[in-house]
């Protein structure tokens, strides 16, 4: 019965859920120029591109703004708000109890980690694939997915461009700074000292500080300067082409593989509570046994009494023990007060509590002796003096 209704919640599970469309697609990604690119590349120890990518696909795909847009630009928030069909398997009725939820958050969840898969096919290839509710909408959905996350990927790349402008233009002010004032000095110095030793000290110390300064300057300038045009060509540095475009799935993925797959788990699921269900029943049952057992021991030992009384084989309590246990109860009302059970042990042979106390139930009660009434000859020795001087 268990492997019977595990069978069912199964298929029931199975056949129940929505119809999904996979759609996928090859994406091709490079070393950002002006760098080596990746096909040069000989350091076993350095991340291919396409991994690269990857990391950067799931971190945006962990962000709820980022899944919301895809849906928006895409066709999927479009179709969630006109179709609320999620089934008749055991999720959809959990959800339906749950109440209706919101098209963002049906957005979010149409975007989670189960639809949206990607494969590192090679060192510059990303296969992208996503799981949607219609074919149509699976492939738009995935065509919006990979432009917005070429958008993201640049935008990540201008900021980091603009932050190297911006500390190079730091830089250049910095150096300007210090090449105005070495010149101011030299410039002091020689009109305060119109006549001065050859070779003056103190001008070589001044022209070397603006010479450093000058230098300074040069670097942070041309730095600053490369930094601008990265900034203005940072979307045509960014290597990155679409080699397999999405296209509409021709059917639904996963209708025969997903019966079977329910089938073979609830077969397993049903084996295994029938499995567990006989372990307990047999452990019970064993339980049961043992105590059994150990009742007719106690039993046994009894008639072990009884049996060597008979032959002789026992001492003499024992046998007045087992002679006990054969002699019949005496009525109820003859019976003296109850005692406490208890066991002893006579010549080495534990007696059972039970047989003992029907032999100390069998003891006949000693009744103390009556006292002589007042009066009695008996005890009055004065008397019994007196009577027999007395002549009759």
């Amino acid at each position: 019965m268990p492997i019977v209704i595990a069978l069912l919640i199964s298929v029931w599970y199975a056949l129940g859920a929505p119809k999904s469309y996979q759609s996928t697609a090859n994406v091709w990604f490079d070393n950002t120029a002006p760098g080596a690119s990746s096909l040069t590349q000989t350091d076993p120890t350095a991340r291919p591109p396409a991994a690269q990518k990857q990391l950067l696909l799931t971190e945006l795909l962990a962000t709820r703004d980022f899944r919301l847009t895809v849906g928006r630009k895409g066709p999927l928030a479009a179709y969630l708000a006109t179709h609320k069909d999620t089934g008749f398997g055991p999720t959809a009725l959990l959800s339906k109890l749950q109440g209706a939820s919101s098209v963002d958050d049906r957005t979010v969840s149409a975007l989670g980690s189960k639809q949206v898969t990607s494969v590192v096919s090679g060192p510059q290839v990303l296969e992208v694939a996503y799981k949607g509710p219609d074919p149509a909408v699976a492939a738009g959905t995935l065509s919006a997915l990979i432009d917005e996350f070429k958008r993201q990927d640049t935008a990540a790349l201008s900021a980091k461009a603009q932050a190297n402008v911006d500390y190079y233009k730091s830089q250049v002010d910095s150096a300007s700074k210090a090449f105005s004032l070495a010149q101011s000095n030299i410039t002091d110095y020689l009109s305060t000292h119109p006549s001065r030793p050859d070779p003056d000290l103190n001008l070589t110390t001044l022209t070397e500080a603006a010479t450093v300064a000058s230098t300074q300057l040069s670097d942070a300038t041309s730095k600053w300067n490369q930094g601008n045009v990265d900034l203005a060509h940072v979307e045509d540095a960014n290597s990155y082409r679409v080699i397999d475009a999405p296209r509409a799935p021709a059917g639904p993925v996963g209708g025969k593989k997903r019966a079977l797959l329910a089938v073979l788990a609830g077969l397993f699921a049903g084996a295994l509570v029938s499995l567990l269900g006989v372990i307990a029943v047999t452990s019970r049952n064993e339980a049961r046994w043992r105590e059994r057992q150990e009742s007719d021991a106690r039993l046994g030992s009894g008639d072990a009494l009884s049996a060597g009384a008979t032959a002789g084989q026992l001492s003499p309590a024992s046998a007045e023990l087992a002679a006990v246990e054969e002699a019949p109860a005496p009525p109820p009302e003859s019976l003296p007060p109850t005692r406490s059970p208890r066991q002893i042990e006579t010549v080495g042979v534990v007696v059972d509590r039970q047989i003992v106390d029907r032999h100390e139930l069998n003891r006949p009660v000693e009744e103390p002796a009556p006292e002589p009434p007042d009066g009695d000859a008996g005890d009055r020795p004065d008397l019994v003096s007196q009577s027999a001087t007395e002549p009759d």
